[in-house]
């Protein structure tokens, strides 16, 4: 899910994050602001760094937050909590 310049994203092999994308040398980059790690008791979220407090767009960061955490609580609760 991808909202204006930010998007939260699962690739395989890989945690679950949000990543923030901008122009760099007429080219799209990104780099991680915050991501998710699993354990026995769900996921939770870790910031790296300051970067989530320095995004402009607060509201829409936190709403994306949200979201990721709905998603991976239901892939959790399928996974049948392991």
């Amino acid at each position: 899910m991808r909202i204006n310049d930010i998007e939260f994203r699962q690739v395989e092999e890989r945690r679950p994050e949000i990543i923030k994308w901008f122009l760099s040398n007429n080219e799209e980059v990104c780099f991680t602001v915050c991501w998710w790690e699993r354990d026995s008791n769900g996921y939770s979220l870790s910031f790296i760094g300051d970067r989530p407090f320095k995004y402009e767009d607060a509201d829409t960061l936190w709403q994306l937050m949200v979201y990721g955490q709905k998603v991976l609580d239901a892939k959790f609760e399928l996974e049948g909590n392991t």
